[in-house]
């Protein structure tokens, strides 16, 4: 599935769609499920998880199940991950589960266009 920069590949798609509405939600699985973005700011995205959602209306990801996600050097790892795709924001975790992160500060490269970020 690709919209734009973000693409979601896996093993299994379903599409949820109202007749005569727009789609409400994509979810993919896979052993992993992945996907790759650019944020607003031009950094490279990936992530991957056992099952994800996209949810058009919001434009936000969410992957549930051994989850990853990478921006740039900075990694975040979790039952559950929230991507959103209009900011570039990563939320993770829930109520009672462990989140584990690494944020490298300074200026980053950004990989999708080989420039210092901003």
């Amino acid at each position: 599935m690709q919209q734009n920069s973000l693409t979601i590949v896996g093993e299994r798609l379903t599409v949820v769609a109202p007749p005569n509405a727009p789609v409400e939600r994509l979810s993919m699985e896979g052993t992993p499920a992945r996907f790759s973005d650019v944020t607003p700011k031009g950094r490279k995205v990936d992530g991957h998880a056992a099952h994800m959602r996209y949810l058009p209306a919001s434009q936000q990801v969410h992957l549930d199940g051994a989850a990853e996600l990478t921006e740039g050097a900075n990694t975040f790892s979790s039952a559950h991950i929230v991507y959103d795709t209009k900011t570039g924001v990563v939320t993770a975790g829930t109520p009672g589960t462990r989140v584990e992160a690494t944020l490298v500060p300074g200026k980053q490269t950004a990989p999708a266009t080989g420039k210092p970020a901003p």
